[in-house]
């Protein structure tokens, strides 16, 4: 995360862009799940919550984090190098 940040704050502007879209997807589509996935049985198994219910509340939280993330990366790759 902090090698990322870096290079957003010390590259060209293109490739401040190509990491900041390859941390949005990192962070969202990798260590999100992971989050979810640890707590998955025990919160299906405990409050019978319907599966297709928690993909949606999954995405929803992906969705938002992207959302922060992508706007965390270009307002460091707005800072001068």
């Amino acid at each position: 995360m902090f090698i990322s940040f870096w290079l957003l704050h010390v590259g060209n502007s293109e490739s401040r862009f190509i990491l900041d879209l390859t941390s949005v997807l990192f962070y969202s589509l990798i260590l999100l799940p992971l989050v979810y996935i640890k707590n998955f049985r025990s919160t299906f198994a405990y409050f019978n919550i319907p599966f297709l219910h928690l993909v949606v509340h999954h995405l929803h939280i992906t969705v938002k984090f992207a959302l922060l993330s992508c706007g965390l990366g270009f307002l460091i790759s707005a800072l001068p190098p």
